[in-house]
């Protein structure tokens, strides 16, 4: 098994977002033996959009085998892979007349099963009009990060920057590129420099150098859904709109063969 991860509160609502309602499969092993060795082999499948979250809880349409038909409920893994990743989660599911269900998990892990060269260069801007007039913002990855992992949440929040260039420390720090998929971005923020509220609407540029010789800019709107914070430290999940079909074929399928 490759490097284990637990994604932050905003990595898993992401996480879900995205998931349910694309097509993708996951892979259900139910009883005790399942959260020791998972295997796909024994596994069930079910499509994500067979998959219904409300009120706190997940709901699968159609039937997830169990061991006995008089179960009411059995201990299951729930498995899914993409982009040479793995993310699962431990979860008790119940079992009624209509299905099987339940609690929305508070933990989901991801394996880095394949180490992913830093072989895309990311940057962008964020613009918007303030008393009628335009301002830009450049925004750029943090280094040592890679803006294609859901985990950068929060490593960014509890990370150390204190190795920081002398005289730098209090200074306004540049907007940070963390996070972005077919749907959302996530820009952070060192020292609450930038005054970004829920509900506020930006348009963005994303540049990405996908080798020497191949390069794509997408466009967007973004409006922020939600703010993470400690301490000083911020960041800004905001939903993508206004993405051109391309793009966010792009964005969702294409650029995983350069990850």
């Amino acid at each position: 098994m490759g490097k284990v991860e637990s994604l932050s509160s905003v990595g898993r609502e992401l996480f879900f977002k995205n998931l349910l309602g694309s097509g993708s499969t996951l892979y259900f092993q139910c009883g005790d033996a399942a959260l020791k060795n998972f295997d796909k082999k024994s596994s069930t499948a079910v499509q994500s959009r067979q998959i219904v979250m409300e009120r706190g809880k997940l709901f699968f349409r159609g039937s997830v085998e169990i061991d006995s038909a008089a179960k009411k409920s059995s201990p299951a893994r729930l498995f899914f892979y993409a982009n040479s990743v793995g993310y699962f989660c431990d979860i008790e599911l119940s079992f009624g007349v209509t299905g099987a269900w339940c609690p929305v998990p508070d933990e989901i892990k991801k394996i880095q099963t394949v180490e992913r060269a830093k072989s895309v260069i990311l940057s962008g801007k964020l613009s918007y009009m303030a008393s009628d007039v335009a301002v830009e913002i450049n925004v750029s990855v943090p280094e040592s990060y890679d803006a294609l992992s859901s985990t950068n949440i929060s490593k960014y929040l509890c990370d150390d920057f204190s190795s920081e260039m002398p005289g730098t420390v209090g200074l306004r720090k540049p907007l940070e590129l963390l996070y972005v998929d077919a749907a959302h971005v996530v820009l952070g923020d060192r020292n609450s420099s930038y005054p970004f509220g829920i509900g506020q609407r930006y348009s963005i540029v994303l540049d990405f150098v996908l080798s020497p010789v191949i390069r794509r800019s997408v466009r967007a709107g973004c409006v922020v859904t939600k703010i993470e914070s400690a301490g000083e430290r911020r960041c800004f999940v905001c939903a993508m709109d206004r993405v051109k079909e391309e793009d966010s074929r792009f964005l969702s399928e294409g650029l995983s063969r350069f990850i």
